[in-house]
């Protein structure tokens, strides 16, 4: 395997979380680069049907925060619904 092909597959797993963050507004405070390394190392074994489900129910806990405080205006996905959705698993339903 060339270094290439292993630089590749070694940053596989947040170019899928990152492919997953696409669409989503995210809370300024992060970047769409930081967040998926930080979800592609906390989420080593799951697969990308996994990290996919992780980032809708992100999003979802998103917008149920949202209603909640009657803030509908400027929905933003923050960490903290990401920490949400990890506390109560994260493997997409089989």
């Amino acid at each position: 395997m060339t270094l290439q092909e292993t630089l590749e597959v070694h940053d596989l797993p947040t170019a899928i979380v990152r492919n997953h963050l696409r669409g989503l507004k995210l809370d300024p405070p992060l970047t769409s680069h930081r967040l998926a390394a930080d979800l592609a190392s906390a989420t080593q074994g799951l697969t990308g049907a996994d990290i996919a489900y992780l980032c809708q129910r992100a999003a979802m806990f998103c917008v149920k925060d949202a209603i909640s405080a009657a803030e509908l205006a400027d929905i933003a996905v923050a960490r903290k619904h990401f920490s949400a959705r990890a506390r109560h698993g994260c493997r997409a339903p089989r």
